[in-house]
């Protein structure tokens, strides 16, 4: 192919020597510890909003019981770690919106009469701000608990899962005490059952730690994964655009040949990217060395990856991106102006968006029917393969199957991609999706 070198290391140099190349290297490094220490940073932030005040109103005696049952070392422990305080709410609100003391049994006062200045009360706090939310309880001889929950919107879903979680743990104690249940009784019921794991290559701490190093290792290499195919496609195809807008390809072709042209372009970003994987790849396995790395709640070291995981990754990449860069090439020579990029290339974007959720949710069920059935189709292929490899049972003819079809395809592609490039790459017509269904049957041209 004429003039391939020339263009490949024109190509390939002036991306490397690129100061914004290079940013964003730390760009795709700073969002994947984002994502994997999204957990970590949300309880920082939560644990800096400060105590959540839950006013209890309801008759005396309920009021009562229910702060008995959060003074419970056990109960104690989980309202100070989810920054909750429970408050008795009895009657009207004293000045300043804070809710008053419990009415005088000597005032001739009953219980039931205590209920609506108590719900005053919860209301003016809430409204006020010294409370969060004012809840009021019923309890019934059977330990169920019933109630209302008053908060000033509505909307937050944070102090909403909170009261939720926080009730259900009175109920439960609740139901344990009228009962006659031991602590013992109750863990029976409500904890799972403390299973330890064993492999055939292991003990069982080295079972656990693969488990998690697994799962989290594979939520970082999918997202890698997206970020680079994504990533290089949509570079390859702005850059075509460019060159031709400014009629700079017109310079060019003259001495080398299209097709030439579209490899040069297609495997010099492909370095491009390698090297950006590598360098992505180094930085964050410093990082997880230093165990500050972490995700579902446990950190994870990267030097503990499987080279046969992180070989498939690379091999998985590379025929995504030829797969996704010969689609995008030959959408590219028939692109004129930067405006009618997104236009074009939306389509195959969203396909492999959709590739990626799929991919999420077959962390959790790598081996369903459907994601199996997915991992066949070229699209889906990079990363459903690679969740079903490192998470799930895959047989090795069932992975040397789909992979050479996932080549077959990025080569049958690439061909039409050269054919299409070669008619097209000169033609500065405005964009539309019948004129391109016309050039792949031919029909158009400059």
């Amino acid at each position: 192919m004429r003039g391939f070198g020339a263009v490949f290391r024109f190509s390939f140099s002036s991306k490397l020597k690129n100061p914004a190349y290079w940013a964003s290297v730390g760009m795709i490094v700073g969002a994947v510890l984002f994502f994997t220490n999204l957990e970590t940073i949300v309880r920082y932030f939560v644990d800096r909003q400060g105590e959540t005040v839950i006013g209890i109103g309801g008759t005396p005696a309920d009021v009562q019981a229910v702060l008995s049952l959060a003074g419970d070392p056990e109960m104690q422990a989980m309202l100070e770690r989810m920054h909750v305080r429970l408050q008795a709410t009895f009657g009207p609100a004293a000045e300043g919106g804070k809710a008053g003391r419990a009415p005088d049994a000597a005032g001739g006062r009953g219980p039931e009469a205590a209920l609506e200045p108590a719900k005053a009360a919860g209301e003016a706090g809430v409204a006020s701000g010294a409370l969060d939310a004012y809840v009021e309880v019923r309890l019934y001889p059977s330990g169920r608990m019933t109630g209302t929950v008053l908060t000033k919107t509505g909307t937050n879903a944070s102090l909403n899962e909170r009261v939720t979680d926080v009730f259900q743990a009175l109920q439960r104690r609740l139901a344990a005490e009228r009962l006659g249940l031991g602590p013992e009784m109750v863990s029976a019921l409500v904890d799972p059952p403390p299973f330890t794991y064993r492999t055939l290559q292991g003990g069982e701490e080295d079972a656990r730690e693969q488990m998690g190093l697994a799962i989290g290792m594979t939520y970082v290499m999918v997202l890698l994964l997206y970020l680079f195919i994504v990533g290089g496609a949509g570079s390859l195809v702005m850059e075509l655009i460019r060159e031709k807008s400014s009629r700079f390809i017109e310079l060019v072709l003259p001495s080398v040949s299209p097709l030439a042209y579209m490899w040069a372009k297609i495997l010099a970003m492909l370095g491009v990217f390698v090297v950006q994987y590598a360098a992505a790849g180094l930085i964050l396995y410093g990082v997880s060395r230093r165990g500050t790395v972490t995700l579902f709640g446990d950190s994870f070291d990267l030097s503990k990856m499987p080279l046969d995981l992180l070989g498939y990754a690379l091999l998985l990449f590379v025929l995504g991106y030829l797969f996704y860069a010969a689609i995008f090439a030959a959408v590219g020579s028939m692109i004129a102006r930067v405006e009618e990029a997104n236009t074009a290339t939306t389509p195959v974007t969203l396909l492999f968006v959709l590739a990626f959720i799929i991919a999420m949710w077959a962390l959790r069920m790598p081996d369903a029917s459907f994601v199996r059935v997915l991992s066949w189709l070229p699209p889906f292929t990079p990363l459903l393969l690679f969740v079903r490899i490192a998470l799930g049972s895959v047989a090795g003819w069932e992975i040397a199957g789909i992979v050479g079809l996932l080549a077959l395809s990025a080569a049958a592609l690439l061909a039409f991609a050269g054919r299409l490039f070669r008619r097209m790459i000169l033609s500065y017509e405005p964009w539309s999706w019948r004129r391109f269904w016309q050039a792949m049957r031919g029909e158009a041209s400059v």
